[in-house]
């Protein structure tokens, strides 16, 4: 899925399968050592988290398409 993803954003083959086995190796990682963050932190840290692991091109496309405004969450 995360292979299918980065061909889309423009990576070639091997890259796109190496950043889709780094991606969800770190997933694990954090899984199996049992890291805790809070969503404020994970808030603040996503756009260097997005950089990182997909690349400042896919930062720079994800960017574009983002809502300006957030979506109003609806409580039940």
């Amino acid at each position: 899925m995360l292979q299918r993803f980065f061909k889309i954003v423009g990576y070639k083959d091997k890259e796109a399968d190496i950043r889709a086995r780094v991606l969800y190796y770190h997933q694990i990682g954090y899984y199996a050592i049992g890291v805790r963050q809070s969503i404020s932190e994970r808030r603040r840290n996503k756009d260097t988290y997005l950089e990182i692991l997909c690349g400042a091109e896919v930062r720079a496309s994800a960017r574009k398409r983002a809502p300006r405004k957030r979506p109003t969450r609806i409580r039940g």
